[in-house]
């Protein structure tokens, strides 16, 4: 998968409700570090472990994470909501994270 340091990427692999579409949004902000990408690997494991369906983005450009306040990475948001920053979320804190 191709990263872009001032860009965005979307994985192809984002899990789908029955109705297509996913109410939540879990969103990476990173620089596309080895831990920004392990960060969206605990995500989308917990999402599978959990059975939740959620939309899964990973931001890489640094103007977006500066105009949300974020200044250090990776950084984890939950509906546009800042979840944790400048740590590596392990899959059992997203799990906890995960209460809908």
């Amino acid at each position: 998968m191709k990263i872009n340091l001032f860009g965005q990427k979307k994985s192809p692999e984002v899990a789908k409700t029955s109705e297509g579409k996913n109410e939540h949004t879990f969103t990476v902000m990173g620089s596309g570090c080895a831990k920004c990408n392990k960060l969206e690997q605990n995500v989308r494991q917990a999402l599978t472990e959990t059975g939740k369906k959620a939309n899964v983005v990973h931001i890489t450009d640094i103007s977006q994470m500066l105009n949300r306040g974020i200044m250090s990475a990776p950084a984890l948001l939950l509906d546009d909501q800042v979840v944790s920053t400048g740590k590596l979320v392990t899959v059992k804190e997203i799990k906890n994270i995960i209460n809908w």
